[in-house]
């Protein structure tokens, strides 16, 4: 084996490794999970002297009314693109580009019932350790595709997910 090693090592060619930096795009969407997200909030916090935090799924529902369908989901682009590129309202990227974590735990919306063949789809999520995502992502098809998606993971899952947060005067 040793003989093996030191012949083809004698007959691969040498070339000097070069790289190109790739200057560093500030206009996309950072991808990160709640406790990410959360530690983000707290700097902002520190920093501007203003209380932050992630949005709730009501604020972010007052704001999505206005959503239009052009955006970056199911594959359209097949990445997050810029975030000025998707006006929707007042606001950029409401639905489409990468999900947004809320405040909000995950819970059973008015009228909901355990379907018999999803009996432990949801209900295992209403812990008060899984966090309501929203919008939708540039991956998201079927029906994490359409406006009113809601979506729970545990804190700690990185989940093309980004930050929308708010801050209080």
């Amino acid at each position: 084996m040793m003989e093996y090693i030191e012949s083809s090592q004698k007959r691969r060619e040498t070339r000097p490794i070069t790289t190109k930096e790739v200057e560093m795009r500030w206009d996309w969407p950072v991808e990160v999970n709640y406790l990410e997200a959360k530690a983000f909030c707290n700097y902002k916090s520190e920093t501007d002297g203003k209380k932050t935090r992630l949005i709730t799924e009501p604020e972010w529902q007052a704001i999505a009314k206005d959503a239009k369908p052009e955006t970056n989901i199911c594959l359209k682009y097949f990445s997050t693109c810029p975030v000025d590129q998707f006006k929707q309202g007042d606001f950029y990227d409401v639905y489409g580009n990468v999900w947004q974590w809320t405040e909000t735990f995950f819970h059973p919306l008015e009228g909901f019932k355990v379907h018999p063949a999803y009996h432990d789809f949801s209900t295992p999520c209403f812990d008060e350790k899984h966090n309501i995502m929203t919008g939708g992502s540039w991956v998201s098809c079927g029906n994490e595709a359409i406006q009113s998606a809601r979506y729970a993971f545990r804190r700690h899952f990185f989940q093309f997910c980004g930050i929308r947060y708010v801050q209080e005067e």
